[in-house]
């Protein structure tokens, strides 16, 4: 009996890694990797001695699989995962709210928060709810209310308009020295 360990690799947004013309396609090794007996002795340019990556399970995402190579989509088994509806996504805020209020000092959030909240994606969600629950913090409130997220959000807003404004850099004239 032959025993083997079976990492598993996820690579991210596989969609947005695009070839280089210095450093030429980062993809390219995959086309190796993800056959069985090509990956048996698999030798990088950066780690010259062959190893076996035949019993590695690879996981890929990709916003769009379209922009892959039809011969890597091909080495993939692709499942299609819809956007998740508004009830799910509410499930996913509450969820982000909870692992946060547990961190940070068993803070709750007002339900209407979370509602407002859940049309974010979850990237958004999490920086949105931290960010209002250290505005209840510091005003030293034990539930986060909309009136916390109304501040973040305005306060993105004058971020946005004065970043939109530039820092004064493409007014200013060249120099010489």
């Amino acid at each position: 009996m032959v025993l083997h360990l079976s990492p598993i690799i996820a690579l991210d947004e596989l969609d947005k890694a695009m070839p280089r013309h210095n450093y030429g396609d980062p993809l390219a090794p995959l086309h190796t990797l993800l056959e069985p007996e090509s990956a048996r002795s698999f030798a990088d340019g950066c780690f010259p001695l062959p190893i076996d990556a035949s019993h590695v399970i690879w996981i890929a995402t990709a916003n769009d699989v379209d922009r892959l190579a039809a011969p890597l989509r091909s080495r993939f088994l692709i499942f299609d995962i819809s956007n998740p509806t508004s009830e799910e996504r509410l499930g996913i805020t509450h969820s982000i709210a909870s692992r946060l209020g547990d961190e940070y000092w068993g803070l709750e959030f007002d339900s209407e928060v979370l509602l407002l909240v859940s049309e974010y994606p979850p990237r958004v969600q999490r920086q949105l709810l931290t960010a209002a629950l250290a505005r209840a913090a510091r005003y030293g409130e034990s539930t986060v209310g909309v009136e916390h997220l109304r501040e973040v959000v305005e306060r993105g807003n004058r971020i946005n308009e004065q970043s939109r404004r530039g820092l004064g850099f493409a007014s200013a004239g060249r120099q010489s020295v």
